[in-house]
């Protein structure tokens, strides 16, 4: 049984149950599992669209937060391949080697850290 099938399962149990509850900057955030399984499968989709298939490595770079459950969890739906790094490797030359060493097909971060994902991408 992989993640997603498990996720399924759950919605069908217990839809409205919390999947994830993120607490940031105070506010607190609550998925239930229905809303968790929405999101994957439109991250699915996404991926799909812009190309990115089975077997294909995508990286993320991100804090750990639901946004990174969902591009992980949508990921895995389709079979690619989620390579998660650190959020703290910042240097381009760092990230433009794990890029390369995994043949990462995308990536998916936040705006923080965009600006060392494109020097890494120029590199």
């Amino acid at each position: 049984m992989t993640l997603n099938d498990a996720l399924d399962r759950t919605v069908a149990r217990r839809p409205n149950a919390p999947a994830i509850v993120h607490v940031q900057s105070g506010a607190e955030e609550t998925l239930t599992y229905a809303a968790l399984r929405h999101l994957v499968l439109r991250a699915a989709a996404a991926f799909r669209s812009v190309g990115v298939g089975k077997g294909e490595s995508v990286v993320i770079v991100h804090r750990n937060d639901p946004a990174f459950v969902v591009a992980y969890l949508g990921l895995s739906r389709i079979g690619a391949v989620a390579v998660p790094i650190n959020f703290m490797i910042s240097k381009p030359s760092e990230l433009a080697y794990m890029f390369g060493h995994c043949k990462a097909k995308a990536v998916v971060t936040q705006r923080e850290f965009l600006k060392g994902v494109l020097a890494a991408q120029a590199d």
